[in-house]
């Protein structure tokens, strides 16, 4: 058994040209696109960005320098460099030109010679060529004898002695035996070996080698996956337009496939995914790529050449990261496909009596350049270690003093309204006990009130700041039983309410009695609850639903796990889930009678039930139904004015300050809201947002644009840690 060489093929395409900044725009490079990349559906592994290298540019020697020495020290033989020639002009030659005449990395390389047209798909059409492949005769020559150069080097790849070269497309050659055997011919007389000449199956086009004057074919995965295993039906929200495949079934139809009979390479993929590059939904897609499939794939790739003395296996690719083929370290993975590499070679190696293979030590550095690489390599590692103690340091430091600063300004807000506060407790004990004197004097009849204010509290709109203020005012109900069934969304999660809070759940009859007893009642209970008790008027205030609904995930977020316990079944799910990142928590089916348009189902659900109210025109005639019991419906922005009519339409001429207290603010991690989560967000609150339409042509509310609400939207998001792509 013999080691096939492992060769990755490498794209030189990171760095700006002159060429790509008049087609794409200055400074246009393959990140441009890579960074820019969208999920196009949920689930989608979109962005795929760089890890230990970065978004680099291949002009620095260093980073090749760094791409060399993780190669090798992960088992690659070598890299496949794609080369560009244009009848004498070459394209992103700078990374291999310098690679050639520096001598630097010393790191065995090959040349693949990409030989088709360019079109300008970055912008989805294929219909604008940017240069043309041509060829002829004159132009063969010219070409070999420009390739010679690089033959002569002592790093590049042979086969039997011979210098290794491929074709990406050797069938668009007009007489591919006439060029071979040109080539051939131009090489000896150079004083060469002929060439060792390998044509890839592009486009899924198998030929035999002899008959179009080559030494071998070479899969060139992904370009055979459908001849050899189906589609994959595309999942929810994918372009119908876009390709799809499995990974494993893929990986299956690779194994399956029977051997040629003739020297013919394999090729493994990492993965694929084009859509960076493919944005008009035409894109191929290889979905459920893992490490340990990988590694599955390429074991059967070394295997089947393990018994050739000229065996080779491609990896596509080293660095294809607009096509999701990518070798180098991402922000997803880390180095795990490289060390899925470096198993498979060292087994390999193992299994021949190599125990030691000449890149398992790489050993120490001899030249300047890897010197400075491994010195540079060492002090990194040091500065993350040294550097992650001390940012955690300083973040603890920092968010215990912010959470200092936080309560010592609520402290301070708290006594200056207590301050205020006490200026007057003596004159309304006084009013009260006036008021309560008079009332033992009447008729028991009469001391019921008349008229009671009902405040309808939806979570996360500022209706802890209102109640904690309207406590302090006589005839105000704030509690204890400030929730009824319609607030959980479900009757599994009432009856789930853990012990600790089940006395907090108010019954009709009880709300009823609450009602009768008070001038002014608040809680988290239903508009009709709260009609149907008894309340001649009901009031609320409002917010923009989608940064409602992030409120309420980082208010779960930051509860602690005792004070989610402690509400039975219904904390016990939004604890177990709230650690979910926000799309998950939001499609997460347990939380969705809880999360499903709250708004609505407060303000038009019948009284006490967990429905939520149909969509669309019965909306608009269930509000203007409800027209006349309201009395203030304000958005949360006007949390001052809302009080103070609230204040006076009990009768209350000098209330105390509106407190500000349970304001969501922290941030636990910042995240993502994609495409996905938008959409989600959309879904959840399409009737709250039909109601806030509603409401405002029949009530106080005001109305306000789509771009008024969108900005408080992405405000709300900037506030709690979300950035929105």
């Amino acid at each position: 058994m013999t080691n096939p060489l492992l060769l990755a093929i490498y794209l030189p395409q990171f760095h700006p040209t002159p060429e790509n900044d008049a087609w794409h725009g200055t400074g246009f490079t393959e990140w441009t696109v890579v960074a820019k990349n969208r999920p196009r559906f949920p689930g989608h592994d979109q962005p795929q960005l760089p890890a230990d290298l970065g978004f680099y540019d291949l002009r620095l020697p260093e980073v090749r320098e760094q791409q060399a020495r993780l190669a090798r020290a992960h088992g690659l033989s070598g890299f496949s460099y794609y080369h560009y020639w244009f009848k004498g002009q070459q394209m992103l030659e700078r990374p291999f030109n310098e690679v050639l005449h520096s001598g630097r990395p010393d790191f065995p390389f090959s040349l693949c010679w990409a030989n088709e047209s360019w079109y300008r798909r970055w912008e989805t059409s294929v219909d604008e060529m940017l240069i043309e492949q041509q060829y002829d005769e004159a132009d063969d020559l010219e070409h070999i004898r420009w390739l010679i150069n690089a033959f002569q080097d002592d790093r590049y790849i042979r086969v039997h002695g011979r210098p290794l070269f491929s074709v990406y497309r050797p069938l668009s050659l007009p007489d591919p035996k006439r060029t071979s055997d040109l080539w051939r011919e131009e090489c000896v007389r150079a004083g060469l070996p002929e060439p060792w000449l390998v044509g890839f199956e592009s486009y899924g086009d198998m030929f035999v080698p002899a008959d179009i004057g080559f030494d071998a074919s070479a899969d060139f995965a992904p370009h055979s996956f459908s001849r050899l295993t189906p589609q994959s039906t595309p999942p929810p929200g994918c372009d119908p337009q876009n390709r799809v495949w499995e990974y494993a079934d893929v990986v299956q139809a690779f194994a399956s496939e029977p051997q040629a009979d003739w020297v013919r390479y394999p090729s493994v993929t990492t993965g694929w995914d084009n859509t960076p590059r493919r944005s008009d939904g035409r894109a191929a897609i290889i979905r459920g790529s893992t490490p340990e499939l990988y590694a599955t794939w390429l074991n059967r790739a070394v295997q089947s050449q393990s018994d050739r003395p000229d065996g080779i296996v491609y990896i596509n690719a080293w660095n294809e990261w607009a096509e999701g083929a990518h070798l180098e370290p991402d922000a997803a993975h880390g180095r795990a496909y490289l060390e899925a590499t470096r198993e498979i070679a060292l087994a390999q190696a193992g299994t021949t009596g190599l125990a030691d293979p000449p890149w398992a030590d790489v050993g120490p550095p001899t030249s300047t350049e890897d010197l400075y690489a491994d010195l540079y390599e060492k002090y990194t590692l040091l500065q993350k270690r040294s550097s992650g103690y001390q940012s955690y340091l300083d973040r603890r430091l920092r968010i215990l003093s912010e959470e200092h600063a936080r309560e010592m300004t609520d402290q301070r807000e708290q006594s200056r309204i207590l301050a205020t506060w006490a200026l007057t407790l003596e004159q309304r004990v006084q009013e009260r006990a006036t008021d309560d004197a008079a009332a033992a004097r009447a008729p028991e009849t009469s001391r019921r009130h008349t008229i009671c204010h009902g405040i309808l509290h939806v979570p996360k709109c500022a209706g802890a700041s209102l109640r904690a203020t309207l406590a302090a005012i006589p005839g105000c109900y704030t509690g204890p039983k400030y929730f009824d069934e319609a607030h959980f969304g479900s009757e599994r999660l009432v009856e789930g309410v853990g012990p600790a809070n089940s006395p907090q759940i108010v019954k009709p009859e009880e709300l009823s009695q609450i009602v009768a007893t008070h001038r002014l009642v608040i809680g988290h209970y239903s508009l009709n609850s709260l009609l149907q008790a008894g309340c001649a008027k009901v009031s609320f205030q409002l917010r923009e639903p989608r940064a409602r609904l992030l409120s309420v995930y980082r208010f779960w977020q930051d509860n602690t796990d005792a004070q989610k316990a402690d509400w039975g079944l219904w904390g016990s799910e939004l604890m177990a889930k709230s650690d979910l990142p926000l799309f998950e928590f939001l499609v997460d089916p347990a939380l969705l009678p809880a999360l499903d348009n709250q708004i609505a189902r407060q303000v038009l659900s019948n009284s006490g039930t967990a429905a939520t109210p149909a969509h669309g025109a019965d909306v608009a005639e269930l509000t203007r139904a409800l027209s006349d019991r309201l009395a203030v419906v304000a958005w949360t922005r006007q949390s001052d004015a809302f009080f103070a009519k609230v204040a006076a339409s009990i009768g209350e001429t000098n209330p105390p300050p509106l407190m500000r207290i349970n304001v969501t603010d922290d941030i636990r991690d910042a995240q993502i809201i994609d495409q996905a989560t938008l959409q989600r967000l959309d879904v959840l609150t399409a009737t709250d947002r039909l109601l806030l339409d509603a409401l405002s042509d029949v009530s106080s509310l005001p109305a306000r644009t789509p771009s008024d609400l969108d900005a408080e939207f992405e405000e709300t998001a900037s506030r709690l840690g979300f950035t929105i792509r």
